[in-house]
Order: C-alpha cells, then structure tokens, then sequence
C-alpha cells in the first residue's frame, strides 16, 4: 500500500469525522459521510504527494473534499439549468404563417 493509503487508513476515523462536518454545512448535498471519504481518496490515489505529518494530510483531504462537493454543486446546478437537453431553435417565419391565416368557426 501507498503511503497515502496507510494515512488514509489511520486517519479513516478523523477523516469521516471531518467529511461529516463539511456535508454539516451543506445539507442535501447529495453525497454521505463514507461516500465523500471515498470520493476524495480516489481523487488523491496514484498522486506523488509528500506530507510531513498528519495534519498537514487532513487539512489537503478536507480541501480535496470541499472540491468535490464544489464539483456536485456545479452539477446539479448544470442539471436544474437543463444541463443535456438539446437547445431549442424558435422559427419566426412559421410564427407569421400562423398569425396570417384566418381563423376557424
């Protein structure tokens, strides 16, 4: 295991304990407790990072969460604006076509 794998593994507590503060203060955020731990070890794993003791890692682990639920902000956010709908073009030559023609009885 990385070196960032064993941090995380010691740490596991603090840092549900510090995942759980930051989703305090964001409530209805989407993600739980153990679901933004996790999210935020996958976005550290693989990287060449160095810290010279633990708090130094819990304060990069709670900028790494807070950027991942900055990201699921912005996406819900992209999703309440119709975020994959095709935009809609409006004629207004078929517009006139209508306003011209007589109307029924």
């Amino acid at each position: 295991m990385d070196p960032q794998g064993e941090l995380y593994t010691a740490l596991y507590g603090d840092l549900k304990r510090l995942a759980h503060g930051r989703l305090r203060q964001l409530p209805g955020g989407g993600l739980n407790t153990t679901a933004l731990v996790h999210e935020s070890f996958l976005r550290l794993d693989g990287r060449e990072l160095h810290f010279s003791h633990e708090g130094q890692f819990l304060a990069y682990a709670a900028k790494v969460m807070r950027s991942v639920l900055v990201d699921l902000a912005r996406e819900q956010g992209a999703e309440r604006r119709g975020s994959g709908l095709a935009p809609l073009t409006l004629a207004t030559e078929a517009l006139l076509h209508i306003a011209q023609e007589p109307p029924l009885l």
